[in-house]
């Protein structure tokens, strides 16, 4: 049996970490732009005081930390992490977007608070994904071709999440299922994991509409 030392050890488990990663040590280089251009359109090259961000950032806190978990997941090939922070990132800007008006100081230079839509919080009437995606397009967040997509990265997400366990309960509706997705083909096996092309469209998709929903919803406290 081989022994390594810590250090060739780890080295070896973070080449592993790479397995899915077709595209080498120039994938790795590729992903660190993308991803560093990601982060420098979120956080808007750092422009903290401009009232658009103080919003986005104070009220989309929760949202902001797992879309950051993304994206990191992302860089080091860990696709699947990826999906399941990016539902974790739409549900958690869902909620903000349904639930909360933001107040502000008398000045309109900072958020006050959060206040709860009819002082109550009402999540629990939009534990249905078509409920909320209608409420967000009432309110004008999102358009229908973006709610589409979103539903798709957001059932993506679940997958990534619980494939196995879906598997396990119930694996010949679940092998039924993926095959018939996959183009009827009979003879192809479920899939079981997300492939790194599939996770850079989709968080591209995702980041791109989700910057809409919250734009439109930061542009709805400042003007209303």
């Amino acid at each position: 049996m081989d022994e390594f030392t810590d250090a060739e050890c780890l080295k070896r488990i973070n080449d592993a970490i790479y397995l899915n990663n077709t595209r080498g040590k120039k994938g790795r280089k590729e992903r660190d732009r993308e991803c560093d251009e990601l982060l420098l359109r979120y956080f808007d090259q750092c422009r903290y005081t401009d009232l658009k961000n103080i919003v986005k950032f104070d009220v989309f806190s929760e949202a902001t930390t797992t879309m950051i978990q993304a994206i990191e997941s992302y860089r080091i090939g860990m696709f699947d992490a990826c999906m399941v922070m990016l539902r974790n990132t739409i549900d958690a800007i869902m909620f903000v977007a349904l639930n909360y008006e933001v107040i502000f100081n008398d000045q309109k230079t900072a958020v006050w608070y959060l206040k709860p839509i009819d002082g109550i919080s009402r999540f629990e009437n939009y534990k249905k994904w078509d409920k909320r995606i209608e409420a967000l397009k009432e309110k004008k967040f999102i358009n229908d071709k973006d709610a589409g997509k979103l539903g798709e990265i957001h059932e993506a997400g679940h997958f990534s999440a619980h494939y196995f366990l879906k598997g396990k309960q119930n694996m010949r509706k679940f092998i039924e299922r993926k095959v018939k997705l996959q183009n009827n083909n009979i003879g192809k096996y479920p899939k079981t994991f997300t492939t790194e092309k599939e996770c850079r469209e989709n968080l591209n998709d995702a980041f791109d509409i989700l910057e809409k929903l919250i734009n439109n919803y930061v542009l709805s406290q400042i003007t209303k």
